[in-house]
């Protein structure tokens, strides 16, 4: 099945799937979004539910991106909502769940292990805010686990419970950070410092993850939790810019013409004087070094990792706040600018030499 126009839903309705792609539509209240079996691309769409907001049984290879999902409170029942449901098959999920906002439902995600384990499956960059359960993981009976899921880059923001087993054999050991200097999730209930940096955090100055981890249990550690919310943002080259930040990121815009970043910052709270930025730049969007500047005065900063392998730089920044601009320049001109002003320079010079030059004398 593939939607070729954007659509509204409501009323009862929900969509079955076998294969397919869906994207651009609203669910407006309805007791179900998708229930999928298969495989699929779900994404940019807006589901409001009492129920599900994405169900996936036994399904393998699914791209689940970019959805806003919402759950509804039933008038009698209650809220039941899951906004993404999970459950495990014959084979590894290897099911991306990436950049999605899930808000609002009693199961923010639910990763269900009754007849077969959940395991292989990525969940990166969403924001799971204000669940009852912000990931619930149910176990079966018969020692069924949830294991061997990559869960990093997401923001956990106010959920009653954040993370919870429904049996304590149920979790087995899950993969909660992408390791040093890449870090984990936001929790808004770690209470950890960052003094210190380095892949043992013993290293003098802060680079934007926790000194402590977050433990959920013995096989479940956020070893690098991050100390602001994880934000990704496309730029016109193809690649993300992703940021970490404790402010509030208004605005977020790249140039291309001449290499240069944009940001907007607030402070998150009344009371806040102090922020930080944590950015990572792709080469091919603009090669280091850097001049970073915050409302036109230049500043210092750290770079946390540098990798041309991999093309990657990770630089951190302090401020004091208000709200701000912060301007993320080359520091020294690209060669597609300083090659023709160096031509220009020579060709000036040729010709005021020319100009100059005393015209011969005639011989008496």
């Amino acid at each position: 099945m593939k939607n070729t126009e954007a659509a509204v839903y409501s009323g009862p309705s929900g969509i079955n799937m076998y294969h397919g792609i869906m994207s651009n539509n609203k669910f407006i209240n309805c007791c179900t979004g998708f229930s999928l079996v298969c495989c699929y691309e779900i994404e940019n769409n807006w589901i409001e539910c009492y129920l599900g907001g994405v169900g996936l049984r036994a399904c393998s290879n699914c791209s689940i991106s970019n959805n806003t999902i919402k759950g509804l409170e039933h008038r009698i029942y209650g809220n039941l909502s899951v906004g993404i449901y999970i459950e495990g098959g014959f084979h590894p999920g290897n099911i991306s769940l990436v950049a999605n906002h899930v808000f609002s439902n009693k199961y923010g995600l639910m990763l269900t292990a009754c007849n077969y384990d959940v395991y292989g499956n990525y969940i990166i960059g969403n924001t799971i805010e204000e669940n009852e359960y912000g990931i619930y993981f149910f176990g079966g009976l018969t020692g069924e686990e949830v294991h061997d899921n990559y869960i990093y880059h997401n923001n956990f923001l106010s959920n009653v419970n954040q993370v919870f087993f429904n049996l304590s054999w149920c979790a087995g050991q899950n993969i909660w950070d992408n390791g040093c200097p890449f870090g984990g999730n936001y929790w808004s209930d770690y209470n950890g410092t960052d003094l210190f940096s380095g892949s043992y955090q013993n290293e003098t100055g802060s680079d934007g993850l926790g000194d402590s981890p977050y433990v959920i249990d013995e096989n479940n550690i956020d070893h690098y939790p991050l100390m602001g919310p994880f934000s990704s943002f496309n730029t016109s080259v193809g690649y993300s810019v992703d940021v970490i930040s404790n402010s509030t990121i208004e605005d977020f815009q790249y140039f291309q013409s001449n290499n240069t970043i944009v940001m907007y910052v607030s402070n998150m709270t009344a009371n806040q004087t102090a922020g930080f930025c944590r950015i990572t730049i792709p080469h091919d969007v603009m090669s280091p070094p850097y001049t970073i500047k915050v409302n036109e005065t230049t500043i210092d900063y750290n770079t946390i990792y540098e990798n041309y392998t991999e093309g990657i730089s990770i630089v951190y920044f302090t401020y004091k706040h208000s709200k701000l601009e912060i301007t993320v320049i080359l520091e020294y001109p690209s060669t597609t600018i300083l090659l023709p002003l160096m031509l220009t320079t020579i060709i000036t010079t040729i010709l005021l030499k020319r100009k100059r030059k005393p015209k011969p004398q005639p011989i008496p």
